[in-house]
Formats: C-alpha cells, structure tokens, sequence
C-alpha cells in the first residue's frame, strides 16, 4: 500500500508531458535537455546536504534532469513533490516515521520515482559522518537494477560523494562561487520553484571535492569528469531491442536521428531567430510523429519503458521549441460564488512575445480511456506582441454526468505554431497547497500572566506576523480573516489582499490583545485567505498564558540557529539579547555579557566559533556563563580541560534525571524531565552527548548525555542535547520552564 502511494504521487507530479505554464530560461538551456535523458540523483538528509553546485553544473553543461530526494523525520509517512517550470528539477521532500527505515523505502521510492528506469549518476555529501554512510547505503543497493521490461536493464554508473577527501586524480573540484554566479539567472529560477529549498548565497571561496566511490574494480580508474565516459542519449538503444519489424525499427531510428540532427542545428543559431525556430518546429514534428508511432506499438497492459522515453523526449522537445517562440501564457480553474451557487470559469491568457503567429483553436476537457472532448471552440489567431485574455464558463454539472473522478480530469488549451500542435495543460486548481501558503511569523507565542500589581489592566497587546506566499507568475486578489478564540481580540488590518504577478511574498502585521479570561489553556488562532469566495489558504497557530521569568538584570549574547527559533523564543520571554555576528564573535567585548547562547546547529557560524576559542576560554574563566544547544558537531573541542562531542539521532532514548536536587531543574521553576519523553517522540530528534567531566544532570542512556553542567574556572558551560525550542514551538510548559532556568542559571552551582 506505501509503495503504491509513493508510486502515484511521484507520477502525478513528475511527468506530465504537457508543457508547464511558462517555460523559464532561454533556447539554448531547452535545447540542450532534450539532446539527452541522463538522470542524476541527490539523496540529502537535510537541505545544507543537497549538493546544488554539482547539481547546477551537471545540469547546465550537460543537460541532465536532475531528482532531489530529501528526507526528514515525521510522525507519518508524508511527500511533498515540487518541480521547475522546465521539468528539468525535481525535489521531493519525504517524512519517514521512526519505525520506517529509510533503506527499507529507497528501492520502491527511487524505482518508481525514474518509472523502473535507475538514476545514471549519484551525487551526494553530508556533514555528519552517520549521514553520510547511511546515504551512500541509500543508493548503493541500486547499483545493478533490472527493469520490469525484460528487453532492456540499466545500471548506476557513477557515484560521487562530497566530503573532506584527500586530493587525488580522481577527484573533482568545484568552486561555490564560481558556480553561482555563472548559472546565477537558474538560480534564481529555482528559488522560485523551491523557495527556501532552493539553492541559496554561496560563501565565498568555499570548494566542493567530489570523490567518486567505485561500483567495481573497473570504475576506480580513469575518471574525467562527472559524465565522461556515460551515453547521455539512450533511446536509439532502446529502439533497436524493441520486439517489433525491422523496417518499423528503421522508419524510429531514422526518424530519431532526424529529429536530433535538427536539434544540434538548432543549438547553433541565434536564441529566437527565424532559423531556430524553424529547424525546432522540424524537430518537434518529427518527435511528435515517432512519440505516436511507438505508442502505437504497444500492446502490453503495462506500458512499455521505450514508450515513456519517447514520450518524455518529445515533451522536451516541444518545450524548446515553445521557449524560441515565445508563447508567454498563464491559466487556471477558478472557483466563483454567486447568488445563485458556485461557478466554474477557465481563466486563459497568452502573449505572443516572439515573432510567430499562434493559432489557438480550441479548449479540451482530457477524460481516462476516452478520446479528448472540446468544451469550447475558439479559432482566434494572435499576432506577434499582442495578447489574448479571456475567461470561459464550465458547464460543471454536465461534466458531473461523466462520473469521472475528479482528480482524473485534465484541462488544455490547444494551439498551433509553426504548423505544430501544442496541448497547454490548465491546473485544474489554482491555488495547490504547495503554490500559496500562510504561516504566522513565529508559529506560536506565549504571553506572560497578569501580575496581582496589573489591577487595572484589562488586556495586555501583543504583535504577531502573517507572511503569505505564492508562485512568481501567478496573481492574488483576495480577502483575508483572521479568527481568535474568546479571550483574544484581533485588532484592525487591511483585509484586502492584492499581490500582482512578480510579487511572490506578503507581510501583514497584526496587533491583537489578551484578556484576563486566556488562563493558562492553548488557544489557537486562524487565518485565512479567500479569493472569489473560495478558501485557498489557511494556517493556524498556538497562543498560550506561560510563566517565564528571565530576570532583564542578565545581559544575554547569542548566536542565532539558521531557523531563527531562538531569537523568537527570546524575544517572547522579553529577555534583554544580543544577536551575534562572526564579526562581532571575534572583535566584541564578551565582559560585557553574562551568558552566551549557542543556538542549534549554527552551521554558518562553525569555522569562526573554532577561531575564537581563546576568548571562550577567558571568557568563562573569568565567570561568564555559555549555554550550547544542541548541535551536531564539538563546538567545545580543545576549549576547556574537557570535551564535548554531540551527535544528531532520529531516535532519541528517554531521558532519565540523574541529578534530581540540582539548581537547573527547581530554581526558578521545578522540572521534571522524564515527563518530555512523550514530546521527544512527536519532535523525533535530539543531540545526545559524550561529555567528559563535569556534573550530568539528565541521562541519554548509551548515546551519551541530554544535560550536564561543567565547571571551568570561575564560570560555567552547559550543555543540552534536547530540543527545547521545538518543543516550547509546541507551548510545553516543562520545556519552556526549564528553558528559563537554563538562561537563569548564570550564577555558580
């Protein structure tokens, strides 16, 4: 059943073979892709592991289509599958639950992410030793893998690994810099398709080495380059093991080899000239011809794999070509409340950029196992530079009498250019959970309780943040609620939410005031976002009444994890902090501070964090106070007289008091541990520590330690391995509690 889940979700999502709403990046980008059918993996257990300098490059310079699978923990399976506007690059974010190994998984998942066809070329790389071997493990079974078409295997070629190798023959160097700001325009389309899992800033001068690890003996040597030595094109060989006439086989070879010729003749003209444009509506009508004739060939229940290649590569095809024209075209279905019901209207809108006239004859309504139906017929021609708009009204109810599932519908636009046609695919909804999305800007808060001086207060204000999000080319035109529980009142803002195409972020600030009647319960707040009378958005969010008291007397320096939860926490407790820089690590006053925070893994920070060792180590033995979170790496190596060595896990034991009385667990607020087990398990992760001296305060079983304090001239270093910002995220009361003691304690044992 998982697998027959995963399967469909990855095939609704990856290859539709009609053309995307807008093709991105120029010809040449296009032409390329559809010269070959060379596939990539990046297997990542977290987005800084997604190697996206060899993956920008190998796609760039060769062409290949490249898949990015990133996996996380979560309660239940889940998959959230996002591609570029090409099609070229795909990431598929996977939630694992505790008790599914991902190795049990990878096989199915990456067999029918490639449709029983293996990845050619592996690239992948992590910080963390455990990561990294349990990635090399993910793909390395895939090595030799039959298809379930018994006329044709493939096998994974390459393996490469990034990571800290000695320098050698073999080895391929890339540099960060370089690379981004040369494939800076396809940078900055993925942003967009992926948002913050897209490529981001580079630092400078940082080099990738990319080792490659053998398959066999064989593969060990003469290594040139990441595809030397590969067939970037494997469809004529497909062709050729085809059970079918050899003059049939012929006519498809011979009708490929056309199609291609016309492609590398493409490449050498001028981006958008007449030339181009002939010589790709050449090459897409010889595709398309042989896409129809294989497809004609097949007999099978199953459908053959050399059918679903030529297929793709007549979609790539088209797309060069529809990227040399220039068709610039957005449409959707949009849902309408009137007086009188809901109605359906198909928003279509074309500009012609480029110099060809397009002929848009009709609109299809695509049903399974049934010839295409036309809903409307429209036979207009649009001249070069002019546009076309245009909203269509939906005869739903007719189309409820097909008793076709809804999710099976299909929408296009048919259009002809160049004497090609062309089927542009319509969403059936505009508004996809993954393409417009709200989240309260930190996704929770907690208030501090009305004192017995606050008499005279009927309310206390608090601020919040709403951020919406959407796709780039789209537009927004809609109205926004916001709905608090009894006890919160929301004040005024401006509902209308108006976000033109180009504009793909949205900030609401939103002031709101609690009452006396909150008491201490989770209440939650909503927010929504209507277009046209239908809901296309929401989110929601926890509020609740904590006591948290950090005395201001403390003055506070941290340095920020990447996600910003600690700032957030902070700035809730109204605790007096001060960010940190790599700048200010190395030139500030620390005297100044009493306590320093180590937020959760400060990737950013590490290499600076290690150059100021010497100022931690006077800094503590002069009686300052530093609190690490958990990371997964030592930032303490070699600072004091002991060590500290940390260690990321998805299953993290219960944790276990070892040192009841001590001040960190009763002073100002009594916590008991042992009861964040049940919490711990829905976080699902921690960073367990081996800690040599000092005094441990809550045990990690084998793996080490969650919390210990260590003495080291007339101040203190603690650490905790348990992953108090989530869980206070979730409003735990013995999380944020024992949060506070933790920046309270700056005072000796």
């Amino acid at each position: 059943m998982l697998n027959a889940m995963i399967g469909k979700s990855l095939l609704a999502g990856l290859f539709c073979l009609s053309l995307c709403p807008a093709v991105m990046g120029g010809p040449a980008d296009a032409i390329k892709a559809a010269q070959t059918d060379l596939r990539v993996f990046c297997p990542a257990a977290g987005e800084r592991d997604i190697q996206w300098s060899a993956l920008l490059y190998l796609n760039q310079t060769a062409g290949a289509e490249v898949f990015v699978a990133l996996f996380h923990p979560s309660p239940v399976f889940t998959l959230d599958l996002k591609s570029s506007a090409d099609s070229q690059f795909h990431l598929a974010r996977i939630g694992l639950p505790q008790t599914l190994a991902p190795s049990a998984l990878v096989d199915s998942l990456t067999a029918r992410l490639f449709f029983d066809r293996t990845y050619d070329l592996v690239v992948c790389g992590a910080d963390n030793p455990a990561d990294s071997a349990r990635l090399i493990s993910l793909v390395m079974p895939r090595a030799v893998a039959e298809t379930a078409d018994t006329s044709v295997s493939f096998r994974l070629r390459r393996v490469f690994f990034c990571g800290r190798a000695t320098a050698g023959k073999a080895d391929i160097i890339l540099d960060d810099r370089e690379l981004f700001e040369k494939f800076d325009e396809r940078t900055k389309e993925l942003d967009q398709a992926f948002g913050a899992e897209g490529p981001r800033s580079y630092r400078a001068g940082q080099l990738r080495r990319y080792s490659r690890i053998p398959l066999t003996a064989a593969d060990a040597i003469g290594v040139e380059g990441f595809t030397s030595g590969l067939d970037l094109f494997r469809l004529p060989d497909m062709v050729t093991r085809m059970p079918v006439d050899s003059a049939v086989r012929r006519d498809i070879l011979a009708g490929l080899d056309r199609s291609r010729s016309y492609l590398r003749a493409s490449a050498g003209q001028i981006d958008f000239s007449s030339r181009q444009i002939h010589l790709l509506a050449a090459a897409a009508r010889e595709s398309g011809r042989i896409g129809r004739l294989v497809d004609s060939l097949s007999t099978a229940e199953k459908e053959p794999l050399v059918a679903r290649m030529a297929r793709q590569y007549a979609a790539k095809v088209n797309r060069a070509f529809l990227a040399a024209v220039g068709l610039d075209w957005n449409s959707r279905l949009e849902t309408v409340k009137t007086p009188t019901g809901h109605i359906v209207k198909l928003m279509l809108d074309l500009r012609v950029t480029g110099e060809s006239p397009i002929d848009l004859s009709s609109l299809l309504l695509h049903l399974p196992g049934k010839p295409a139906a036309a809903i409307d017929t429209i036979s207009v021609t649009i001249l070069p530079h002019q546009r076309f708009r245009r909203e269509f009204p939906i005869q739903w109810d007719r189309i409820d009498s097909l008793n076709a599932p809804t999710d099976s519908l299909r929408f296009t636009a048919q259009v002809s250019v160049e004497g090609v046609p062309l089927d542009l695919d319509v969403p059936l909804h505009q508004y996809a959970d993954m393409d417009l999305s709200m989240a309260f800007l930190p996704g929770y808060t907690f208030l501090s309780p009305f004192t017995e001086s606050d008499v005279t207060a009927l309310a206390q204000p608090f601020e919040w943040q709403l951020q919406i999000t959407k796709p780039y080319r789209s537009e927004v035109d809609g109205r926004l609620t916001v709905e608090a529980p009894d006890g919160i009142v929301v004040g005024s803002f401006d509902s209308k939410i108006v976000m033109p195409e180009g504009m793909t972020t949205k900030y609401i600030n939103l002031y709101l005031g609690a009452g006396r009647s909150m008491r201490t319960d989770v209440k939650t707040v909503r927010a929504a976002l209507e277009v046209g009378g239908q809901l296309v958005a929401e989110t929601f969010a926890p509020v609740r009444v904590v006591r948290c008291a950090i005395p201001a007397a403390i003055n506070i320096a941290f340095v920020p994890d990447p996600e910003g939860r600690l700032e957030d926490f902070l700035r809730m407790a109204k605790a007096p902090a001060t960010p940190m820089t790599p700048h200010s690590l190395m030139l500030a006053n620390l005297e100044k501070f009493d306590l320093i925070i180590v937020g959760p893994e400060p990737t950013s920070y590490r290499d600076r964090l290690q150059d100021v060792r010497p100022r931690l180590r006077e800094f503590v033995k002069n009686g300052g106070e530093i609190l690490i979170l958990g990371q997964s790496f030592g930032l303490s190596d070699d600072i004091y007289d002991f060590s500290i060595h940390a260690a990321y896990t998805e299953i993290p034991p219960a944790p276990r008091t070892v040192t009841p009385g001590h001040p960190l667990l009763k002073t100002p607020y009594a916590v008991d541990p042992a009861r964040l087990d049940s919490l711990l398990g829905e976080v699902g992760f921690a960073w367990p520590a081996q800690v040599s001296g000092g005094t441990e305060l809550v045990a990690a079983g084998e793996l080490g330690s969650y919390l210990t304090v260590v003495t080291a001239g007339d101040g203190h270093v603690v650490y905790c391995g348990l992953p108090l910002l989530e869980m206070a995220a979730r409003l735990d009361l013995e999380a944020i509690h024992l949060l506070a003691n933790l920046i309270d304690f700056g005072h000796g044992e």
